[in-house]
């Protein structure tokens, strides 16, 4: 089923599609059947070839067909070349990119009280607030 193909997908390098789409499953944004052509799609960008497609998804051929006149449809897919066309390229980097995270929401704070614990075995690490006249909190250990 669907779950098979996500992992699939996630194995392949593709996490952040994997998790966008089953987002939308969850929230019945997309059918079973679309969600398996992004993941079939996701696939051949990844360069899993066709022969190995329907064994990654655990689909019969005539699924794998439907499948691909579904992308066809949608323009995402040329029959002709069988590519992902340059639409369906775009489509599914702006999916990964809308529903996925962005690394410019992380920040990482310069405190060093969130890296280094204040106590170790009981023992606490510090005592007062000794700088290195830099800023940093400099460690010092207490018996």
């Amino acid at each position: 089923g669907i779950a098979r193909s996500l992992e699939s997908l996630w194995r392949s390098n593709q996490g952040k599609l994997a998790l966008s789409l089953l987002e939308h499953i969850e929230q019945k944004k997309v059918s079973t059947e679309e969600s398996l052509m992004l993941v079939l799609l996701g696939l051949f960008l990844r360069g899993v070839r066709k022969s190995t497609i329907t064994k990654h998804l655990l689909i019969s051929n005539e699924k794998y067909e439907r499948l691909i006149e579904l992308a066809g449809q949608y323009h995402l897919y040329t029959k002709n070349n069988e590519q992902v066309s340059s639409l369906g390229k775009i489509f599914l980097q702006q999916y990964r990119d809308k529903y996925g995270y962005s690394k410019k929401k992380l920040k990482v704070d310069n405190n060093p009280a969130e890296y280094y614990p204040s106590q170790c075995e009981g023992k606490i690490r510090f005592s007062g607030k000794a700088t290195r006249g830099n800023g940093r909190v400099e460690p010092m250990e207490t018996s």
